[in-house]
C-alpha cells in the first residue's frame, strides 16, 4: 500500500518536472524568435561606445519617440532642445568587434524586447516668433507714448474769459479778475483719444431712443435689457457722434489714469507787455473735464437699460473766475492776456 502511494507521488512529481521544462523551453524559444540586430558605435572610450551601441540597437528594434522643445531666448535667439525616449530590453548581446582606444569603436550584436508601457508627453505649444513679439512690443510702446504726448497737446484748447473786474490790490498794485465762461478741447483731439479708448477698451454703442422706437418696442413686446449702466470702477468714458445720433461709450483699466488726468486741469493766465511777461497759474477750484451729462433724449444699447445720462469730456463745473496781479497802477495799452490750459496730473505718463 505504501510503495503504491509513494510511485503515485512519483508520478505526479515528474509530471510536474515536465510542465516546468516545457514552459521553460517555450519561454526560451520565445526569447531566441525575436531577431537579432547589429550595430556600432563610436565613442571617447570603449565602455563608453559599448553603452551607446546599446542604447542604438533599443533604438534600431523598438523605434524612438522624439520630442522637440524650440525655446526663446534672451528675446532673439532660439536654442533647440531635442529629448527622445526609448522603450525597450536588451536580453542578449555579443561582442564582435572592439577597436582602438581614444576613440574606441565596437560592434555588438542584440536581441531586443521592445518594450510596452506607453509613454505620454505633454504637447508644447506652437512657439511664436521674436518678430511678433518685438512687434507687439514696440504697438504697446508706441501707444503709450501716443497717450502721454495726446493729454500733453493741448494748446489748442479754446478758453473763453470775459466780464473781467478790476481792484487795487496794494498801493502801486492791479488787481484783475475775469469770468472763465467755456472750456473745449477740438474735436480732432477728442477723435484721437477716442480712437485710442477704441483699441485699448470695450466699446458700447448707443442709439437714440425716439419716441417712435419706444412705441415700436411697445407694440412688440421687444423684450429690453436688464442691465444697468457701468459702475464707477468700470471707468467708463463717452463720446456724443451727434450725426450719427450716437454715444459711443469705452470701459477698460486704462481709463482709470486718462480719468485722473482729466481731473486734473490747471488754468494759466500770461501777461504780457514790452518790459516783461508773466505767468499765473490759476487753482481750478473743483473743475473737471470729466463729468456726468444728462442728455436731451434716452439712449439704448444693446443688453442695456434706456439712460440719459453719460459720462462725457465737459468741462464742469463752468463758470468759475480765475486772475492774476500785476505790479503797476494799470496795464500798458500794449498789453496781451492769453489764457492757456493744460493737465496736471501727469507723472503717470512719462515720456522717454
Amino acid at each position: 500500500m505504501w510503495e503504491r502511494e509513494a510511485v503515485a507521488r512519483l508520478k505526479i512529481l515528474s509530471l510536474i518536472v515536465s510542465i516546468l521544462l516545457g514552459c521553460s523551453s517555450q519561454a526560451s524559444n520565445h526569447n531566441l524568435a525575436i531577431e537579432p540586430v547589429t550595430v556600432e558605435s563610436t565613442a571617447s572610450s570603449c565602455g563608453l561606445a559599448e553603452k551607446n551601441a546599446k542604447i542604438k540597437a533599443v533604438d534600431y528594434a523598438s523605434g524612438t519617440f522624439v520630442h522637440g522643445q524650440r525655446t526663446l531666448v534672451a528675446d532673439q535667439d532660439y536654442s533647440e532642445q531635442m529629448n527622445e525616449y526609448t522603450s525597450g530590453v536588451i536580453q542578449k548581446y555579443n561582442v564582435l568587434e572592439r577597436k582602438g582606444r581614444n576613440p574606441c569603436s565596437v560592434k555588438i550584436q542584440a536581441w531586443v524586447a521592445p518594450g510596452t508601457k506607453a509613454m505620454q508627453i505633454q504637447q508644447q505649444p506652437e512657439p511664436i516668433a521674436v518678430d511678433e513679439i518685438n512687434m507687439r512690443a514696440r504697438q504697446i510702446q508706441n501707444n503709450h507714448q501716443f497717450l502721454a504726448q495726446h493729454l500733453r497737446d493741448t494748446n489748442a484748447f479754446a478758453v473763453t474769459l470775459g466780464q473781467t473786474e478790476v481792484s487795487e490790490a496794494n498801493p502801486g498794485w492791479v488787481s484783475v479778475s475775469m469770468l472763465m465762461t467755456d472750456l473745449q478741447p477740438p474735436q480732432r483731439w477728442l477723435d484721437d483719444l477716442e480712437a485710442y479708448l477704441s483699441i485699448h477698451g470695450a466699446p458700447t454703442i448707443y442709439s437714440q431712443d425716439s419716441r417712435a422706437k419706444a412705441l415700436s418696442r411697445l407694440l412688440t413686446f421687444e423684450r429690453q435689457g436688464t442691465k444697468q449702466p457701468p459702475a464707477a470702477w468700470d471707468f467708463e468714458i463717452c463720446f456724443e457722434h451727434h450725426k450719427q445720433e450716437e454715444i459711443h461709450c469705452y470701459t477698460g483699466e486704462i481709463n482709470r489714469k486718462i480719468i485722473r488726468a482729466l481731473q486734473s486741469p490747471i488754468i494759466e493766465l500770461e501777461v504780457r507787455t514790452s518790459r516783461k511777461s508773466q505767468t499765473e497759474t490759476q487753482g481750478t477750484f473743483g473743475l473737471s473735464l470729466y463729468t456726468h451729462k444728462p442728455v436731451g433724449f434716452r439712449y439704448t444699447a444693446q443688453g442695456y437699460a434706456p439712460r440719459n445720462d453719460f459720462p462725457v469730456i465737459s468741462a464742469y463745473p463752468m463758470p468759475q473766475r480765475a486772475g492774476f496781479t500785476y505790479q503797476g497802477r494799470q496795464l500798458p495799452e500794449s498789453a496781451e492776456i492769453k489764457a492757456s490750459f493744460r493737465f496736471g496730473g501727469l507723472s503717470q505718463f512719462p515720456i522717454n
